[in-house]
């Protein structure tokens, strides 16, 4: 299977918006790994989510994870919050029952390309879905996959 979309039904995407960034939020400030923060922009979030402040501008695409584990199929799996780069830009990612939320969060944006992929903004959402890949080949998934 090559990578496709699909178009969810988003009626509220700042709700969408706002469960990506808490999830974010929540894992920075769990403790949950040293050092892990959102740094300048947690009082920015934490007013928005908490204060009726203004959302921050981080735009949010989702794409529906598709990972194997041999002839099973494809593994629904969670992943926490962890920095990651995409499309050049600084953000987070996570996965939640298969779908991977990406968060763009330096200030830089998506570029025009990918403007129309934002599922904050969107209504419907589009979703890409990738061919399947073993989820060994995934490096965030090495903890759980490796020998001990």
């Amino acid at each position: 299977m090559a990578t496709t979309y699909l178009e969810v039904p988003n009626p509220r995407p700042e709700t969408l918006r706002r469960f990506a960034l808490l999830t974010i939020w929540r894992e920075a400030n769990s403790g949950h790994v040293p050092g892990l923060s959102l740094g300048p922009y947690n009082a920015e979030v934490v007013a928005w989510l908490f204060e009726d402040g203004a959302p921050p501008d981080w735009p949010v695409l989702v794409n529906r994870t598709n990972f194997g584990l041999g002839p099973e199929g494809a593994v629904d799996f969670n992943l926490h919050p962890y920095r990651v780069k995409f499309a050049d830009r600084n953000g987070w990612m996570y996965t939640a029952a298969g779908v991977a939320f990406f968060t763009i969060t330096d200030r830089q944006g998506l570029p025009a390309s990918y403007q129309s992929w934002r599922v904050d903004l969107c209504d419907p959402a589009p979703v890409t879905v990738h061919k399947a890949r073993p989820i060994t080949e995934i490096p965030a998934s090495a903890p759980i996959t490796e020998p001990q």
